[in-house]
């Protein structure tokens, strides 16, 4: 009796599960349930709670018509919950899974899947558009150690909190991805936003290896190219080849933010990399780690290892930005290097921001790094090659094998003045470009290029073993050219950026050569090889140089705005001809205005205008160090003659003047300005802060209107002397009480011959 109610009980176990799946196979390992279409697929819901069912996906599935048929306001159930996770296995079978749409705002845990434990998910692609509320990701919301292989998301992916490419919020034990790739744009209007995943939760470990993100991703805090904010990981042989933006800090090019809260846990981020531009509002801001902590509670400190990874592009924060680190506690940085523009308020560093301590036992260290940062940009203090401030940490010793090295023409700048820089500590030792393309250089502070690194020695920076080698550019970056030409090793396809347009060209016999619009004088050619083969090459970039050497004896000639827009360096320009500005506001920040010339830098020229007008002028910003010219040290601006728009004026923040924001240890000769001027503090006719500069034969006619330290010609100045200056107009505070005057509002500075 007993052995016929065990068979009739197998019997009806068959018949229930046949029931719930609509195809062949029998659901185990050596014979998985097999899906060729959608209704299959969804099917996969009624095998929750099963640890030892198994999937294989037959044919590439198109979910478009199904979900127009069954949901097309919400689109696709994400399958699962946190209390019935699938927990079986599914093998994509190289297949695709194209059309998916979720659309649920209001929802927690959403993705293909929303709650997944302990399952394997392989060899799938994922196309879609993923909408929900926290806990997002392309394959899972919520996921608790799960295995993700060769999974790839391609698509766009939007929520609140914990999104990710593949899995927002990863929860306990341990999650492993390995050989992923995403290819998405990911927006996130609150915190945790990575590539991979958002966010993992103290008793989770993340484990990636070989896996790459393309796209954009951009949130309010926590933000990662591979993952946002995550405690215990090891991250190898990976990159993030993508735009990202955090508004409130906490964001780097691998990790937003690690901060484990236990001691001896694995930390750690080997032979990665990261390509793009990064920019936050707010503090710790990494080319590879936004914020690095080894200890949630002061008990607790956990080393990180940093070696062998690289960052390529420009850097901008508030306080603590690096170009492999932001925020360094017990980080210890061992062969990185950056390359690109570093910019924000304080604490600004070619590898490090900041290096902290919280306890003598546990200090970061730079070791063998190499900064190749064409600036470094502190708008208030703090700012070095290597790095920006330390409390302590142990630096490699200049001239030893764990010594640093840094660009020999990088321009450090702190509150508007080039820095004399000296080799030392922060600073590392001064090398040139061309030594820093030779593998030898690298070999002498202890680098790999055997297992670690390759390099076309005389030609590039070092690269990843996965990647392609760099293209190199041979000729056409001037001001007007249309044709850019170039080698490269591997073939493929270069593209080209520049001014926003995106160009490209296939190489032939290891030349290309690409065809644009006539290049704008000042501003960047960037360009990349890619193939279907290799990961991406890390993007070269050049100046586009305008006629002219920029010497004082042959300055670089400038013809239009535009040319005007990028005449920013420590160079000679020279004004050929009046220029009308009006067009070219109109088409580039028609909200804003004119971008003041050097803005987030520091123009650090010497331009000519040879009595030329520039017209049509007009600023509309709270912003700070606002003008034709932004901020400059030791520059020298003359001859020059500029009127505001009708109807508008210059408008800005703190440090406002109609010709340049601040000045400092500089010359202004021969200019005038015609208009209406309004800033805060520091505002003046000419220049808002004019220190120890030399202000020689300038005129104003127009109005002055600011808070403290209001002047017709300047609003203060520091030093140096005002001499034969004219001023028209009326001076007026917004103050109840303040420094204002019809030629300075506030001076230092000796006073003659003015009217």
């Amino acid at each position: 009796m007993k052995k016929l109610l065990f068979l009739l009980a197998l019997l009806l176990n068959a018949v229930w599960a046949s029931a719930q799946f609509s195809g062949s196979g029998t659901g185990t390992k050596s014979d998985p349930y097999l899906i060729f279409n959608p209704i299959q697929l969804n099917q996969i819901r009624g095998f929750l709670n099963k640890s030892d069912v198994y999937f294989k996906v037959m044919s590439d599935i198109d979910l478009t018509d199904w979900i127009a048929d069954n949901n097309p306001t919400q689109g696709w159930q994400p399958i699962g919950t946190s209390s019935s996770p699938f927990k079986g296995t599914i093998d994509g079978g190289g297949h695709t899974i194209s059309g998916l749409v979720i659309n649920r705002t209001s929802t927690e845990d959403v993705g293909f899947f929303a709650a997944i434990n302990g399952a394997t998910i392989k060899n799938i692609t994922i196309n879609g558009d993923v909408t929900g509320k926290s806990a997002i990701g392309g394959i899972a919301g919520y996921a608790v150690g799960c295995t993700f292989s060769e999974c790839n998301y391609h698509g766009n992916i939007n929520g609140m909190t914990n999104v990710g490419g593949i899995v927002g919020y990863s929860y306990a034990y341990t999650s492993t991805f390995v050989s992923c790739t995403v290819d998405a744009k990911i927006t996130a209007s609150g915190e945790n936003t990575g590539g991979i995943v958002g966010y993992s939760n103290g008793g989770s470990t993340v484990n990636i290896t070989s896996c790459f993100t393309y796209g954009t991703i951009s949130g309010s805090k926590y933000v990662g190219g591979l993952a946002g904010h995550i405690n215990k990981h090891t991250i190898s042989e990976s990159g993030a080849i993508m735009d990202i933006t955090s508004i409130n800090g906490y964001v780097g090019g691998i990790i937003g933010s690690s901060e484990p809260d236990d001691s001896g846990i694995t930390r750690k981020v080997v032979h990665c990399f990261c390509i793009g531009d990064i920019h936050s509002d707010g503090d710790n801001v990494g080319g590879i780690i936004g914020y690095d902590y080894g200890g949630g509670y002061s008990t607790y400190y956990s080393s990180s290892n940093l070696s062998n990874c690289y960052y390529s592009g420009n850097i901008s924060g508030k306080d603590n930005v690096g170009g492999i680190v932001g925020y360094a506690h017990h980080s210890q940085i061992n062969k990185c290097y950056s390359v690109g523009s570093i910019s924000g308020n304080t604490n600004v560093g070619g590898i490090a921001g900041y290096l902290c301590e919280r306890s003598s036992s546990y200090r970061p260290t730079i070791t063998s790094c190499v900064a190749i940062n064409s600036d470094v940009n502190a708008i208030t203090s703090g700012a070095g090659r290597i790095f920006g401030k330390k409390d302590a940490g142990n630096i490699g010793q200049t001239g030893s094998q764990t010594g640093n090295l840094g660009l020999g023409t990088c321009r450090v700048v702190v509150n508007g003045v080039l820095q004399s820089i000296e080799d030392g500590e922060q600073n590392g030792t001064s090398t040139g470009r061309s030594t820093l393309k030779v593998r030898g250089t690298y070999q002498a502070i202890g680098w790999n290029f055997n297992d670690d690194w390759n390099i076309l020695d005389t030609e590039c920076y070092p690269y990843a073993k996965t990647q392609m080698a760099p293209p190199v550019i041979e000729s056409g970056c001037n001001s007007g050219s249309t044709l850019v030409t170039g080698k490269s090793t591997n073939g493929g396809t270069v593209y080209l950026k520049t001014n926003g347009k995106t160009y490209s060209g296939k190489v032939t016999a290891n030349h290309w050569e690409i065809a644009t619009a006539p290049l704008q004088g000042g501003a960047k050619v960037e360009v990349y090889a890619d193939d279907a083969a290799q990961i991406q090459s890390y993007i070269v970039t050049q100046d586009i140089t305008y006629a002219g050497k920029g010497t004082q004896d042959n300055p670089y000639q400038l013809y239009t705005a535009a040319d005007l827009a990028g005449a920013n360096g420590n160079y000679y320009f020279k004004l050929m001809n009046d220029i009308d500005l009006t067009d070219y506001i109109a088409a580039n920040s028609p909200t804003t205005g004119w971008t003041p010339i050097g803005k987030g830098g520091s123009v650090m020229a010497n331009f000519d205008g040879d009595g030329h007008t520039v017209s049509g002028l007009w600023i509309n910003s709270t912003e700070d160090y606002v003008g034709l010219f932004s901020n400059a040290s030791g520059a020298t601006i003359k001859n020059l003659k500029v009127i505001a728009a009708s109807g508008k004026k210059v408008k800005g923040g703190n440090y406002t003047g109609g010709i340049i924001g601040r000045c400092y240890n500089g010359t202004i000769e021969n200019c005038s300005f015609k208009g209406n001027v309004e800033g805060k503090n520091y505002t003046g006719g000419i220049v808002g802060s004019d220190d120890d500069s030399q202000n020689i034969k300038n005129k104003v006619n127009g109005n002055v209107t600011g808070a403290n330290n209001v002047g017709g010609i300047a609003g203060y100045t520091g030093g140096g002397s005002i001499t034969k200056a004219m001023y028209n107009g009326s001076v007026q505070s917004s103050a109840g009480s303040a420094y204002v005057g019809g030629i300075a509002g506030s001076s230092k500075s000796a006073i003659s011959q003015c009217y």
